[in-house]
């Protein structure tokens, strides 16, 4: 295995304290494993998950609230240099995403200044333009990597 891909996971957590939901971007590393050997798959989708849980554990731990919803999930690279940004947890961001033809938990994200320029960078990109995106929504989120 070489090299390493980013999958991003909008979550939302609650708390008995909070009037609204807290809105939370993860982005996780996921090793790359060939498709053609099943077991090298499963070991990087299962380091990336324990990885991605223990960051969910240390949220809720950090923030007080006592649940969270997996909004969705993407694998396909957004665009916005945020995005990428190296020791930002906690750090604010805004972003758009789009529920996907797909359903939960498929869902594309960037960041745009406006929804027909988020709209735009979806057009241009093949994969995310194939998902079928739907009912884009702005948010700003707390922002963390693992």
């Amino acid at each position: 295995m070489n090299g390493k891909i980013n999958i991003f996971f909008y979550y939302q957590f609650f708390g008995e304290n909070k009037q609204k939901p807290l809105n939370v971007l993860l982005r996780c590393a996921k090793s790359f494993a060939s498709r053609a050997n099943q077991a090298e798959e499963d070991w990087a989708d299962k380091q990336m998950e324990l990885s991605r849980d223990v960051l969910l554990e240390q949220i809720l731990m950090q923030t007080e609230c006592s649940t969270y919803l997996l909004i969705g999930c993407t694998e396909i690279s957004p665009e916005g240099d945020d995005l990428y940004a190296e020791n930002c947890n906690g750090n604010p961001i805004n972003f758009w995403y789009a529920e996907t033809k797909y359903g939960n938990p498929w869902i594309v994200i960037s960041q745009a200044n406006t929804e027909s320029e988020f709209m735009e960078i979806l057009r241009n990109d093949e994969d995310m333009w194939r998902m079928e995106p739907i009912n884009p929504q702005y948010i700003s989120a707390i922002f963390y990597t693992k």
